[in-house]
């Protein structure tokens, strides 16, 4: 994430370039919804409370993954005209993880 840190200051200069990261925390993706039912099994509980239980102990404020369209949602905003304003940002996309101070 260096990058994100000196790049857009040499790139602003340029006009419309920005440089920006998105940090994503648990994701739902494909394997991650396999890898849960497998729990789900082991465990006997719901999927939906498996899933929050897990997220809670790991520190997930919002007590559940976070889905590939809500990446896909910021990754679009920031590269349309309304997301012009951000230079150099890291956004966390985590459910609360980072400022999380368990």
């Amino acid at each position: 994430m260096q990058v994100t840190s000196y790049l857009p200051a040499d790139l602003a200069k340029e006009g419309n370039i920005t440089i920006n990261a998105i940090v994503p925390g648990l994701i739902g993706t494909e394997w991650r919804k396999t890898w849960a039912a497998d729990c789900v099994k082991r465990e006997g509980k719901t999927r939906q409370q498996w899933l929050h239980d897990f997220c809670l102990s790991k520190g997930i404020l919002a007590g559940r993954c976070g889905w590939v369209e809500e990446v896909g949602d910021l990754a679009a905003f920031i590269a349309s005209d309304r997301g012009r304003h951000l230079h150099g940002a890291k956004i966390a996309l985590d459910g609360g993880l980072t400022v999380n101070a368990r």
